[in-house]
């Protein structure tokens, strides 16, 4: 299950880096989308055969990715992206709390 909610989360910041370089011509968000893409494929590879370090290494990057857009929501104060993006971080953050927990 850790492999499906990590490659889902994944595909859900790789279309918000197309849609980013899609309506602004945006190249940033088109790098970094795919780049924590593919961060989170390869950490949901490593929590599917039981590695703690990838599950650490993607509940960081989940809290900072939830930082970051929570900040860009708080300048724009538009839900999307920001907010949406701040929010589904935190879902993916407690869903790995919560899974460390029970292992």
């Amino acid at each position: 299950m850790d492999l499906y909610v990590s490659v889902g989360y994944a595909v859900l910041l790789f279309i918000g880096g197309l849609v980013g370089y899609a309506t602004a011509g945006s190249i940033p968000s088109l790098i970094m989308g795919s780049v924590a893409a593919l961060l989170f494929c390869i950490c949901g590879v490593g929590m599917m055969q039981g590695r703690n370090p990838a599950r650490v290494t993607a509940l960081i990057c989940a809290l900072l990715l939830m930082a970051f857009f929570g900040y860009r929501f708080a300048l724009t104060t538009r839900f999307f992206p920001g907010g949406f993006m701040a929010i589904a971080s935190l879902l993916f953050a407690f869903f790995l709390s919560k899974r460390r927990k029970a292992n």
